[in-house]
């Protein structure tokens, strides 16, 4: 998977960075104490200390009680998503581009929708950072850890409780790609994608493979949904299947989009075979008719 990873950043966007620099990943929030039972927006952003980057990766070790709601990316400085940040074992995991660079002091990556579950005081940090700078060579820059240590209180307020935004917009349109490469996937045909949501965020996705002999299906619904990660290995190989990828935001907003089959060979046309199946027919019900007239 670590090649998946660094074959995914260079083929994507041509990585880049600037002599070494200081690039600090930092933690903002509304509140400086977390509700006991009650879920609070962490945010992670990015400080570039003037420089540009358009690579970054990391994990964000969430302390021992909290609990992970959610992770919303909506306005993210990342428009691509190498690994998606995902909650797992404690930590957080997440490796992101930005292709033609961000420059600034707040870099907004993404959201922790953090519930505390004990009263003690908690503290995040980050571990095994790495930025490439925007220089077209992939130059790391020098990386400072960032950290915040929150309290726990029984009481709340409006202002340090989430309250998740209201959000009636679909996923904004994105563009799948259809890809193969000898050394990932043994080869095979794969799909990458990744969608933007403005409003509240991509919760996830879900794919549909199906081939279409009579033209495209008129409800969504009809297909085979089954959730879905980039890159996704597809199941027929043959490229002979139309793929739908529905992209999904936290409001259950959806938005789908479909990549074409490959073009058929004239003898894999199914309307091809109806007609010789047909002209078949014919000969066939021909020469009965004959056998039955010649043999009265």
């Amino acid at each position: 998977m670590f090649f998946l990873r660094i074959f995914s950043f260079f083929i994507i966007s041509a990585l880049i960075a600037v002599p070494v620099s200081a690039t600090q990943f930092y933690f903002g929030t509304n509140t400086k104490e977390l509700p006991l039972g009650y879920p609070s927006e962490v945010g992670i952003f990015l400080n570039t200390e003037g420089d540009s980057v358009n690579a970054f990766e990391g994990e964000i070790v969430v302390p021992t009680g909290v609990e992970i709601a959610e992770i919303r990316d909506a306005n993210s400085i990342a428009t691509i998503w190498i690994e998606q940040p995902h909650y797992r074992d404690g930590r957080v995991f997440f490796s992101g581009i930005t292709p033609g660079g961000f420059a600034g002091s707040q870099g907004y990556l993404f959201s922790l929708i953090a519930i505390s579950q004990k009263s003690d005081p908690v503290l995040f940090t980050t571990e095994n950072e790495r930025v490439l700078l925007n220089d077209g060579q992939g130059t790391e820059a020098r990386v400072t850890s960032g950290s915040l240590a929150l309290g726990s209180t029984l009481s709340t307020s409006t202002g340090n409780v989430f309250v998740p935004p209201y959000d009636t917009e679909p996923p904004d349109i994105f563009v799948p790609m259809v890809t193969r490469d000898t050394h990932v996937f043994e080869g095979k045909y794969f799909a990458v994608f990744t969608a933007q949501d403005k409003g509240s965020g991509i919760w996830g996705y879900e794919i549909a493979e199906r081939r279409n002999w009579f033209g495209e299906v008129k409800s969504y619904d009809q297909l085979e949904w089954k959730s879905a990660e980039s890159p996704y290995v597809l199941l027929d190989q043959s490229r002979k299947s139309t793929i739908y990828i529905k992209a999904i935001d936290y409001a259950g907003n959806e938005r789908v989009v479909v990549l074409p089959s490959r073009s058929l060979l004239f003898y894999e046309q199914p309307l091809v075979w109806c007609i010789l199946g047909a002209i078949a027919l014919l000969l066939v019900l021909s020469f009965a008719y004959g056998r039955y007239k010649a043999s009265r």
